[in-house]
């Protein structure tokens, strides 16, 4: 599926998209239910990896 598809679906800039696929920028908790039907995988599974995600990077850092 190409970039401009997805982000149209996530009504955001392809460039803003290519972001988030190279990790620079976070996608939204709003995006997981859009992107889990375009991408045809269960909701709960890319919300888990999303929220681990954020887990991490609040630890970052810490000992």
């Amino acid at each position: 599926m190409v970039q401009r598809k997805l982000a149209a679906a996530l009504d955001i800039d392809t460039p803003m998209y290519s972001k988030i696929e190279r990790g620079k920028r976070k996608a939204k908790r709003s995006h997981i239910p859009i992107l889990a039907k375009l991408l045809e995988i269960e909701e709960k599974e890319l919300l888990t990896i999303w929220l681990a995600d954020k887990v991490l990077d609040t630890l970052k850092g810490e000992d």
